[in-house]
């Protein structure tokens, strides 16, 4: 092999690619890049085997066809650090790769080419254009899906009637079919198909073959192996009988949760307490202070208008769910105080678990000992915080 390609077209390349690297693997190859020259086009593949990218690069100078097999971020360590020129590359006798650049001379040891994976391919009928509902669905509801392994079947979103993910404390729902019947992307995956989309506004098509989802675009392809599990049945946990209502300025709820998640240790749990027309939000740690917010709301009850309302939340959760909306003002729907709140905002609906508060009769304390209303909290600390993904799980 030896060709001649620009720094800059090179190195957008690899950053490409590198995401798909066997990080954490017990296979050396799998760090590396395979590049292909061949019909005026340089190829870069990499995979971990359970994703993969391909990136073909154009606009390059190729004197002999060829391929070879060197460290990824080795690579891009030194095309990072050459000038802004033309980088002359190519294989020796030995199948060591010589860089070139001005008067840069690099030799990397490289591997047998012909030891790395092969990519998995898709029938060109088996794919279909997307839009860009299908990269907005994925960002909408990615912040639910879980992040523990051991619960492999909520590790990503899944996409049938709806697209939905959970991690059962929170789940978004978006009400679209997108034409994928019953499938788990990873979440890995997931992030890896939004930042390309970022990078590239290129048209895109995706499709599934043989347990793979593939995303394809002009001189880009990507692939990720689907989920192999069973997603839970998450219909019957959508509460559909909400007799408590809030109508909040987003932002300025958005400001507040940040203000007062700074005292609520690390596990984020806060209380909101609801009236006719303010919303306190409340947070404490033993060894830390307390911090208390009041902000002005619109909110009714079909139960008691003139009595407030307590519930506690994971306010790192609702954050998460707010940042994902659009809308100036968010509607929140609740029930009981053990009760899952919803959100819903045009095509999609976002729920969130309650954590558990228990209201401690108190004694007068001196004024350096913590408020009643905190002490509920610091007894809530002892409470695991309900899930309603076990229930689905059960049918």
């Amino acid at each position: 092999m030896k060709i001649t390609i620009k720094r800059k077209t090179f190195l957008e390349g690899l950053e490409i690619v590198k995401d798909s690297i066997g990080k954490q693997t017990a296979l050396p190859i799998l760090k590396n890049v395979k590049l292909t020259a061949r019909e005026r086009t340089l190829k870069l593949h990499t995979t971990n085997l359970s994703t993969g990218t391909t990136v073909l690069l154009k606009d390059i100078l190729i004197f002999s066809d060829g391929e070879v097999l060197c460290d990824v971020l080795k690579l891009m360590a030194i095309v990072k650090e050459l000038p802004e020129s033309e980088v002359k590359m190519e294989t020796d006798e030995k199948g060591h790769l010589i860089m070139e650049c001005e008067k840069s001379h690099f030799r990397l040891f490289t591997m047998p080419p012909e030891e790395f994976p092969s990519e998995p391919e898709i029938p060109e009928d088996k794919l279909f254009p997307i839009n860009n509902q299908f990269f907005d669905s994925l960002r909408k509801v990615k912040y639910s899906a879980s992040k523990e392994d051991s619960r492999y079947n909520i590790n990503g979103i899944y996409m049938g009637s709806d697209v939905v993910a959970t991690d059962g404390h929170r789940m978004a729902v978006i009400r679209r079919k997108l034409g994928f019947d019953n499938i788990i992307i990873p979440l890995d995956f997931v992030n890896m198909v939004l930042k390309t989309k970022n990078r590239d506004e290129r048209a895109f098509k995706a499709g599934c073959f043989n347990n793979v989802f593939f995303l394809e675009s002009e001189g880009l392809n990507l692939f990720g192996r689907l989920i192999d599990g069973e997603f839970p049945d998450y219909s019957h946990v959508i509460p559909d009988n909400s007799s408590r209502f809030t109508l909040i300025e987003r932002k300025g709820l958005i400001q507040s949760i940040k203000r007062i998640m700074l005292m609520s240790g690390k596990n984020y749990e806060m209380r909101f307490e609801f009236q006719p027309c303010s919303l306190v939000l409340s947070s404490f740690t033993p060894d830390l202070g307390n911090a208390a917010e009041e902000i002005q709301i619109e909110y009714r009850s079909e139960m008691d208008e003139n009595k407030s309302f307590a519930i506690g939340l994971n306010g790192k959760y609702l954050l998460d769910m707010l940042e994902v909306l659009e809308g100036e003002r968010v509607n929140i729907g609740m029930g009981n105080e053990l009760s899952p709140i919803k959100v819903e905002e045009d095509s999609s609906v976002h729920i969130l678990m309650p954590i558990r508060l228990i209201e401690v009769e108190s004694q007068p304390e001196p004024e350096s000992e913590p408020e009643p209303e905190y002490e509920s909290r610091l007894e809530a600390n002892q409470q695991p915080e309900p899930e309603f993904i076990e229930e689905a799980e059960v049918d």
